[in-house]
């Protein structure tokens, strides 16, 4: 018998150290969870009920939700508005009674809320749109995402309105933008309610960009029905957002998806308080000094010799 004793030596040591790598060789890793967080200031919202509303205070939550966060957009973005959202004495204090005049003045005027539906999410969009373009013209582009859009109710859809299902991301994009973001929630036969976004939680734990069942995931917002913060399990089933919503008015829970979710952008997103403008004119100051002391100092080229 004749045995490659090189051969089978080399097969040893390979085998020796396959076995050995695969030993050191951690197996593979869980997948990180990646933590998602935004919120805005609470504080800086509104917290108008629709309860005061007339003549339909049970329709008048798009309206209210409105009014909530433009409440948000005079403190957010004060030299951009001051208060010609809200007319005020204070624009940084609205009244009551200054937020439910506007909240009518939307259902009636812009937005077509009725006592038998409410607010159409076309109506709701564009007279939102329209209200922009008559108190603070110039200033505002409306933009979101929206299920299904009626052009027979709503026109031709605006460019900057997809026609999809609201995602996670574009809440998250939103909020970290300090944009101020109304959600309408559909339950289908029970009806629809709108709400103000304030904050979104996400855990995904398996970084796949899905809210998967076992994940945790919450929104909080401003609800018009009693004009408070609250928050809302979160959860995604055949690419919709899925919310589990609880009344504070009738304590009842009712399943429903994010129907749409409605962003504005100020033409300008920097609000600097009055001491960080402060700073800017001094340090543009201090460059124009250094820039005239460097022109001194530099040696001139006109120079003649005698």
């Amino acid at each position: 018998m004749n045995i490659d004793v090189s051969q089978a030596v080399r097969s040893s040591w390979l085998l020796a150290a396959l076995v050995g790598l695969l030993l050191c060789t951690p197996a593979l890793a869980d997948p990180v969870p990646v933590v998602h967080f935004e919120h805005e200031d609470v504080d800086k919202f509104g917290d108008l009920s629709q309860k005061n509303v007339a003549p339909c205070p049970n329709m008048a939550c798009g309206p209210v939700a409105a009014v909530n966060s433009f409440v948000f957009l005079q403190r957010e973005y004060s030299l951009i508005y001051g208060s010609k959202l809200i007319p005020a004495v204070d624009g940084t204090k609205p009244t009551q009674a200054e937020l439910i005049a506007v909240a009518a003045d939307l259902a009636k005027n812009y937005m077509d809320t009725c006592c038998e539906k409410g607010t159409h999410i076309t109506n709701f969009i564009n007279g939102k749109q329209k209200y922009f373009d008559t108190v603070a013209p110039n200033t505002t582009v409306i933009h979101g995402q929206v299920k299904d859009w009626d052009p027979v109710e709503g026109g031709a859809k605006p460019d900057n309105i997809d026609e999809t299902n609201p995602t996670p991301q574009f809440l998250l994009n939103e909020l970290s933008h300090n944009q101020d973001i109304e959600l309408l929630l559909d339950f289908g036969t029970d009806g629809g309610h709108y709400v103000t976004l304030t904050s979104l939680f996400w855990s995904d734990d398996d970084g796949d960009g899905s809210i998967d069942a076992g994940e945790a995931a919450n929104i909080g917002y401003i609800d018009p029905e009693d004009g408070k913060s609250t928050s809302a399990r979160l959860g995604e089933l055949a690419g919709a957002l899925t919310v589990q919503y609880l009344s504070p008015v009738t304590g009842n829970v009712r399943s429903g998806t994010i129907f749409a979710a409605i962003a504005e952008s100020p033409e300008h997103r920097t609000n600097p308080e009055p001491a960080s403008a402060a700073l800017v004119l001094a340090a543009l100051a201090a460059v124009w000094c250094v820039r005239r002391r460097s022109a001194a100092a530099r040696p001139r080229d006109d120079y003649q010799l005698a």
